[in-house]
């Protein structure tokens, strides 16, 4: 098979695979589209998604000598500390309903729409906590979720 018909039958077997993608671009209109149970299903596994970068995070303290290396013990405390610290700031006492409520909130907006969940969630928490800088953080996230990739 020559290279030019190796190429098109590629495209054309991974057209379909690229408009599914592009149609689960997980923003606020995915968000709006879910059902209220579905979106506390999301919103469970992005807090349990954390919890695994918490992990992996870590584990990348110690590189390839996961058992031999002094240095990673501490710098693994140092991720677990922040993680620790920046949970009890942001999500103590906040329950998935309120997160889900601020993001239907946050979503009503049309220019948020473009910022994809996972930022629109920590934009949640911030704004829960009492954030001071919340209106900077939702302006540079409409201008990172309309600039090209």
């Amino acid at each position: 098979m020559s290279l030019t018909r190796w190429i098109v039958l590629v495209a054309i077997l991974s057209a379909p695979f690229a408009a599914m993608s592009e149609g689960l671009q997980r923003n606020g209109n995915f968000w709006r589209a879910l059902a209220e149970d579905r979106k506390l299903y999301f919103l469970a596994g992005i807090l349990d998604g954390s919890q695994l970068g918490r992990d992996l995070t870590s584990m990348g303290c110690y590189g390839s000598k996961l058992h031999e290396n002094p240095d990673g013990l501490a710098c693994s405390l140092e991720v677990q500390s922040n993680f620790i610290v920046a949970a009890d700031k942001y999500m103590q006492n906040v329950s998935t309903e309120q997160i889900r409520d601020g993001l239907d909130e946050f979503y009503a907006d049309y220019r948020n729409r473009g910022i994809h969940a996972r930022d629109a969630v920590f934009i949640v928490l911030r704004q829960i906590a009492g954030d001071p800088n919340i209106d900077t953080l939702i302006i540079n996230n409409r201008i990172r979720a309309s600039s090209p990739n």
